[in-house]
């Protein structure tokens, strides 16, 4: 792994946060800040999340852990102590970067804006919340399932007459720690202009929805999405959207007029050099094409041979679909620029050449379980500061040692008491 010049690089970060929202840390550290992920003298509790390393339910084992906390360090630390109070006010002292998910950490050491600033005026303080500091759901309690279903989108995944599906990642917790990572560069910035630090407040919720403004207001009819499945309606047309293949499921959106004609016509001549392709397809003016054209509530009949016109294009495609592998129909849309892709499962994504041909899996060796394990590569690739994986993610307290020592000269006769007292 290597070591060299990284774009964040002089910048150190503490980080609070926890579950989905330690991607704002991992993001920073992945540039290259000394990204120092703080913990209770017992762990995180994000170490708890599943699913595990060899499915050994451990602190240390937990891959959910591994996955957002490669590339920091890691200390343990009890603010709510005396000691551990002290401990925090002097290392947020030499800190550029404050992450924190709990405000009542920061109650606990008596830190508010005001102090902090006393305390440290060059500090970028970005705090996540899942309503927000102000407003009607202040202080409430929440988690990604509900926040995820608040912000609408739980409201349209799965199908239309049962009940909806949740995504199985913390995808609101990930969203709003992008947005802190954001907020803290943003943050930062100003602050090497300006010389002041900054106080930046993350809604989850808020993030949320913005990740999510399609749905208020989506497509032709202006409507919000209603939960569809596999299908796309537009007023009382339905047409499907989603297709199953040989060995999983493709996406194939057969678009209308002159935008879906080359490729719809790509299709049937595919279609074709498998005897698939009926006399219907092969004879469509593909560029006059429009099942989807809304139509009037009192024209039924108009209703009827839309929605007729539109199956005798689905069925012969669905059936064809059938008889090809993901990995057939990808190589296909690539040489001949169809509008179609599979639905990629985790063995798929970690098997994919494309991504294994750029050298997008990084392995990151581990010795405390003799191992050496594959990440998702970097999220962005820069010519003069390289993202790299500088080291693993750390194990409980593993740096508490090197950072106290390096930070506030304790001796370890030192930290031997304050383990004792419970402070670290």
């Amino acid at each position: 792994m290597d070591d060299g010049a990284s774009l964040l690089q002089p910048y150190r970060v503490l980080d609070l946060t926890e579950g989905g929202l330690n991607f704002a840390g991992k993001l920073l550290a992945d540039l290259g800040a000394d990204v120092i992920r703080v913990e209770p003298p017992s762990g995180s509790a994000t170490r708890c999340r599943g699913p595990f390393y060899h499915d050994q339910v451990h602190p240390e084992r937990s891959l959910f852990w591994f996955a957002f906390n490669v590339n920091k360090r890691g200390i343990t630390l009890d603010p709510g102590t005396a000691d551990g109070a002290a401990i925090f006010r002097g290392l947020l002292q030499s800190a550029d970067i404050l992450l924190e998910s709990c405000p009542q950490t920061m109650m606990k050491c008596g830190l508010d804006t005001q102090s902090l600033r006393e305390l440290n005026p060059c500090l970028v303080h970005v705090s996540v919340t899942p309503f927000g500091r102000n407003g009607p759901y202040e202080g409430y309690r929440s988690n990604d399932l509900i926040t995820w279903a608040l912000s609408g989108y739980l409201y349209v995944c799965g199908e239309p007459r049962r009940p909806p599906v949740r995504i199985s990642v913390p995808v609101s917790e990930q969203i709003a720690g992008g947005c802190a990572a954001a907020a803290a560069m943003h943050a930062l910035w100003y602050r090497n202009r300006t010389g002041l630090g900054q106080r930046a407040e993350v809604s989850q919720l808020s993030a949320a929805v913005w990740a999510n403004s399609m749905l208020h207001g989506y497509g032709v009819t202006n409507t919000p999405m209603q939960r569809q499945g596999a299908y796309r309606t537009q007023g009382r047309l339905k047409f499907q959207e989603l297709f199953r293949c040989r060995d999983g499921y493709v996406t194939c959106f057969l678009m209308q007029g002159h935008w879906g004609a080359p490729f719809n016509q790509q299709l049937v001549a595919w279609m074709q050099e498998n005897d698939m392709a009926t006399a219907e397809l092969i004879d469509l003016d593909w560029s006059r094409w429009l099942p989807t054209t809304m139509v009037r509530d009192d024209d039924p009949a108009s209703i009827t041979s839309a929605e007729r016109q539109a199956l005798m294009v689905e069925e012969p495609v669905a059936a064809f679909l059938l008889t090809k592998t993901k990995s057939e129909i990808f190589q296909r849309a690539l040489a001949h620029s169809l509008q179609i892709g599979p639905v990629m499962d985790v063995k798929d994504i970690s098997e994919w050449p494309h991504l294994k041909e750029r050298g997008f899996w990084q392995p990151v060796d581990h010795p405390e379980l003799s191992s050496r394990l594959l990440y998702p590569g970097p999220f962005a690739r820069f010519s003069e500061t390289p993202v790299t994986y500088r080291r693993r993610p750390p194990m409980i307290g593993e740096h508490n040692r090197e950072l106290y020592g390096e930070s506030l000269g304790y001796t370890d006769e030192h930290l031997r008491a304050l383990r004792e007292a419970g402070a670290i």
